[in-house]
């Protein structure tokens, strides 16, 4: 029987069978069991994290509600989140300093959607309406978006994208948030890179 075999053939072949090697070795050399998983944080290390960004101190009575850190990957990309609550004392004290990151002023509620889109404290995904005159939060968990959309909360956040790596018009891809809750002396942080 003879057989002709075709120059092409066996190039694509050959050129398969490279790249199933190539990958199989990527897949032995290169640890990819981490790139979905979330990090896992202490609550010692949440605060320390929290006061580091913030220049805040958390009081020793305050009561850590929740705590997440869901940056995992080679690249980093999540969201480090943490809510505690405060006596009234404290609470009035963080009200009426002056904010992080050199900003002036705390802003009053609501929450803006090009930054409250991203903070969703490991509660689910919040996605924006950017239709119309101004942007409106269309689904997220109840209590985040009840919390973004009440006007007597106060918050503040910082802007980290690295604009020399990005586009003109690219923003909010990395940034710290901070809401101040009056109603139930709660304070929530995040930070996050997408």
């Amino acid at each position: 029987m003879n057989v002709k075999i075709n120059s092409c053939a066996v190039a694509c072949l050959t050129a398969l069978f490279v790249a199933v090697l190539l990958a199989g070795l990527l897949f032995r050399f290169y640890d990819l069991s981490d790139v979905n998983t979330p990090s896992t944080i202490s609550l010692a290390e949440a605060k320390l994290r929290f006061v580091h960004a913030t220049g805040i101190s958390i009081p020793s009575t305050a009561q850590v509600l929740s705590c997440s850190n869901s940056h995992c990957g080679f690249d980093g990309s999540g969201e480090f989140s943490i809510v505690f609550q405060v006596d009234h004392v404290n609470f009035a004290g963080l009200i009426t300093n002056k904010p992080p990151w050199s900003v002036t002023n705390w802003s009053q509620g609501p929450v803006a959607v090009d930054v409250g889109r991203h903070c969703s404290f490991a509660r689910g995904d919040i996605t924006p309406n950017h239709e119309g005159k101004q942007p409106t939060y269309v689904h997220g968990p109840k209590e985040i978006l009840e919390l973004y959309q009440r006007t007597n909360v106060w918050w503040v956040a910082k802007d980290r994208t690295p604009r020399e790596r990005l586009p003109a018009g690219y923003s909010w891809c990395r940034g710290d948030f901070i809401l101040l809750d009056p109603k139930n002396h709660q304070v929530w942080y995040s930070d996050w890179k997408h």
